[in-house]
């Protein structure tokens, strides 16, 4: 009988999360990447340089998404309600998941690079390497967050797929702007607008999938 009144009481407490919109979801994960990548690439350019070659192409992707993962998770955390995850839950799990995403996504693009001719690579063979990074990236993080919500917030698996599709056409996206348009803020400012440009379409496929849990759970 205890056992049934306490499930009932955490069913109820999960109903009354109220979870964020989709656009401030969305303007969170956009500011959280911006900031994350410009950040990063500050760090990684500047700090990390006295370490060595070895030690710095170690230390270089992990630190990278780990810095990009914390700024996210800060962002995102900001519209999140309280009741749903302590700070240094969400942090951790935003952390983890960015620096295996972006460590993983160095390492096999790197290796898709060095396997297609030099000669050869067109717009389609630098698309699938963007794409290859996008699903990486997406998927790790995705996981790492899933892995902290499903406590709180059950039948999310898709959380994971939408964070894989926004993440890789983030990177898509980002890739061809970047390549074909010749925009002063582009040009300026890579890594905030690539940042910002993949933070957006991550945060609408995560934001409507929000969205849709939420109306569901009504």
């Amino acid at each position: 009988m205890k056992e049934m009144q306490m499930g009932t009481r955490v069913e109820q407490q999960r109903k009354n999360i109220k979870l964020p919109s989709w656009i401030q979801w969305m303007a969170a994960t956009g500011a959280g990447y911006a900031l994350g990548m410009t950040l990063s690439s500050y760090l990684i350019g500047n700090a990390l340089r006295p370490l060595g070659p070895i030690l710095w192409g170690i230390l270089n992707v992990l630190i990278y998404g780990a810095v990009i993962g914390i700024s996210l998770g800060i962002f995102q955390f900001a519209v999140m309600p309280r009741e749903l995850l302590p700070f240094r839950v969400w942090i951790l799990a935003t952390l983890a998941g960015s620096a295996v995403g972006f460590a993983a996504a160095s390492v096999v693009c790197e290796a898709l690079g060095n396997a297609m001719d030099s000669s050869k690579i067109n717009v389609l063979g630098q698309g699938a390497v963007s794409a290859t990074a996008g699903v990486l990236i997406g998927l790790a993080n995705g996981l790492g967050q899933w892995y902290v919500l499903r406590q709180r917030l059950p039948r999310l698996r898709g959380w994971i797929m939408a964070s894989v599709l926004g993440t890789t056409l983030g990177t898509v996206m980002s890739a061809v702007l970047l390549g074909l348009f010749e925009l002063p803020l582009l040009r300026d400012s890579p890594n905030l607008s690539v940042g910002a440009i993949l933070g957006i379409f991550t945060g609408i496929f995560q934001g409507l999938f929000l969205q849709s849990y939420r109306r569901q759970d009504k």
